[in-house]
């Protein structure tokens, strides 16, 4: 019986937490309709907000760091190993573009946001879910004395099993990271093969030279006028139909 009420208190509790939460947030969506709150005020507020919220995101950007000084030698080797492989599964061999392209791309994902988003942030929230999960049982121990034995069982009983349930899922979400990580890299090379198309297409090459393809004999006496017909000219992202560069002689 004491168990149920102390079950009965926290969800009230919550319940609280969250209608007070939800009221602030309306409160401070609509502050614009307050007539008694002045334009600098809001300023203010807003600019104190956001200093104290990256204030707090300082620890958490530290622990990023960190972990990511951690794991970047193993990505580092993973995504050298995932370039050669792309390389040869594209046959790019003895084209220095493509190559360039597939490097540009993959690297860029992998030293970018695939060593935050994909491996470092998921590590630290995943080691945080796991450390809460194991306080389960310690939060559990501490509400027995206020149940009877059959019911102690019980609660013992569900708090560990709860822990064991929240290791087991967020192990296999640990074990996910690598094959994220790669996927990241896949959609990266996939971008660099779109991007060798387009350029094959337009002749707009943003690792050299580009492509111009003349009207006329280019071996012709007449010098040609510096003009370009700026309406043929089509980068690598363009939708629009592909033409090449044209000189108008």
């Amino acid at each position: 019986m004491h168990f149920d009420q102390e079950v009965s208190r926290f969800a009230s509790y919550t319940y609280l937490f969250f209608v007070v939460l939800l009221f602030h947030m309306w409160y401070f969506v609509t502050m614009d309709d307050h007539s008694n709150v002045t334009p600098q005020q809001q300023d203010t507020f807003k600019n104190a907000l956001g200093d104290a919220l990256f204030t707090l995101g300082t620890p958490y950007r530290w622990l990023v760091s960190k972990t990511t000084e951690l794991v970047s030698p193993i990505l580092h080797r993973m995504t050298e190993r995932y370039l050669d492989d792309a390389i040869t599964r594209n046959q790019a061999e003895n084209n220095p573009r493509l190559q360039k392209l597939l490097k540009f791309e993959i690297e860029r994902r992998a030293y970018g946001p695939g060593q935050t988003q994909d491996v470092a942030e998921p590590v630290i929230w995943i080691g945080a879910k796991i450390a809460l999960g194991l306080m389960i049982p310690v939060a559990c121990k501490a509400l027995e004395h206020t149940v009877d034995y059959g019911a102690r069982f019980t609660l013992s009983f569900l708090s560990k099993g709860a822990a064991i349930g929240v290791v087991i899922k967020e192990s296999t979400e640990l074990l996910r990271l690598s094959n994220r990580f790669i996927a990241g890299l896949q959609g990266s090379e996939k971008m660099a093969l779109d991007r060798e198309v387009a350029i094959c297409a337009t002749g707009v090459d943003p690792f050299g030279a580009s492509v111009m393809t003349p009207t006329k004999n280019i071996d012709s006496l007449d010098t040609p006028s510096t003009h370009i017909d700026t309406d043929s000219v089509h980068y690598a992202s363009s939708t629009a139909p592909l033409h090449p560069i044209t000189i108008i002689r």
